[in-house]
């Protein structure tokens, strides 16, 4: 319950700020083997990340918001629309002070790895094609 009011906040001020998140929740979160503070640090930094990122680019972009069964895993994949963003770019995004935002940022995706690296689960980026549009995706991976 936790967990699922914390993503009902977050939509909540999605549509506050005129962000359209498209979601596909296909399965549960009870099997998910992470206390669910982590979850909320996790699911929180990330849909942060893409609303700030939407906000900043001002083109009306949406977020794609999707909790998967992945076999034994869960998966919580997080994509903004956006530009291609190159690897040589996006491999820095989980290095401890690094930002394409300036300044004194670069903590909170550093913290998830680190969260999701102590719950033996795996992170995956990249650019993928929803239609026409190109979205950034974060997924991360965790262990039922």
């Amino acid at each position: 319950p936790l967990v699922i009011s914390h993503i009902y906040t977050k939509l909540c001020e999605s549509e506050d700020k005129n962000i359209n998140i498209h979601i596909d929740f296909s399965c549960s979160l009870e099997d998910v083997e992470i206390p669910d503070i982590f979850l909320i640090e996790i699911i929180g930094n990330l849909l942060d990340n893409a609303m700030d990122e939407v906000m900043e680019r001002k083109k009306n972009e949406d977020i794609r918001f999707k909790i998967m069964n992945n076999g034994d895993e869960i998966c919580f994949l997080i994509a903004n629309e956006h530009d291609k963003i190159s690897y040589k770019e996006y491999q820095n995004f989980f290095k401890e002070g690094y930002s394409r935002k300036g300044g004194g940022r670069g903590v909170g995706l550093p913290y998830v790895k680190k969260i999701v690296d102590k719950f033996h689960g795996h992170i995956e980026i990249g650019n993928k094609k929803y239609g026409i549009n190109n979205y950034f995706t974060i997924s991360v991976y965790l262990k039922k």
